[in-house]
């Protein structure tokens, strides 16, 4: 297809370099495809390996392969409106932002942690060691906390009752529970608890609601 001399092709040889171009093309496009399912696969190998979920990102903060159990994580921890493509558009941007790799990064975007609901998310940002076309990938660990209250009781309590509960689980005295608060108001939302839960002490209340 290559020659030296500055005579052009004839035009049997432009006929045969026609015939051949769609053939080549796809072999590259095929050759493309197998390096990307490999690519892919040593992705999944890496990630599987992480005892808590995971997923990569390229340096635009676009996913490029995850978890199975990463995408019901996402899903309970970000409403849909704060997602682009099932990545939480927070981090992407951080994604991009430590992508930079200059001096005005600020290295505490490698860690994110996140509360709610007395559970709690913690988040890793960390350089992969693999490269998609000698770009950098991240990953994106992901670490959850579980609340230490069985979650059927835990969806039977208000705000409040669950501040309560924490207290009854550390031992704290119902003047301790309420703090600058009404002792009063701290025996209700007790009363309210053991009704709830159908418990009659603290003692029973956390040995019977505490998570397994």
């Amino acid at each position: 297809m290559y020659r030296e001399a500055s005579r052009a092709f004839s035009l049997r040889a432009q006929w045969l370099l026609q015939q051949l171009v769609p053939y080549i093309a796809k072999a590259m496009a095929t050759v493309q495809e197998l390096y990307a399912y490999r690519f892919e696969n040593d992705l999944l190998k890496v990630i599987s390996l992480e005892p808590n979920p995971s997923l990569v990102l390229n340096v635009l903060g676009r996913k490029v392969v995850e978890s199975g159990t990463a995408i019901p994580l996402v899903a309970k921890w970000f409403s849909a409106h704060e997602l682009h493509d099932g990545v939480p558009q927070e981090w992407t941007r951080r994604v991009r932002e430590l992508s930079r790799f200059d001096e005005s990064t600020d290295p505490s975007l490698q860690a994110l942690v996140m509360e709610r609901n007395g559970e709690r998310l913690e988040v890793s940002f960390t350089a992969s060691t693999l490269l998609w076309a000698g770009r950098m990938l991240w990953q994106v660990r992901m670490k959850e906390h579980s609340h230490w209250l069985r979650p059927e009781w835990h969806r039977l309590l208000t705000e409040r009752e669950l501040e309560v509960a924490d207290g009854l689980f550390e031992g704290a005295s119902n003047k301790e529970i309420a703090g600058t608060g009404s002792v009063e108001t701290v025996k209700v939302h007790v009363k309210s608890i053991f009704a709830k839960t159908g418990t009659h002490s603290r003692g029973e209340f956390v040995s019977k609601g505490r998570r397994s």
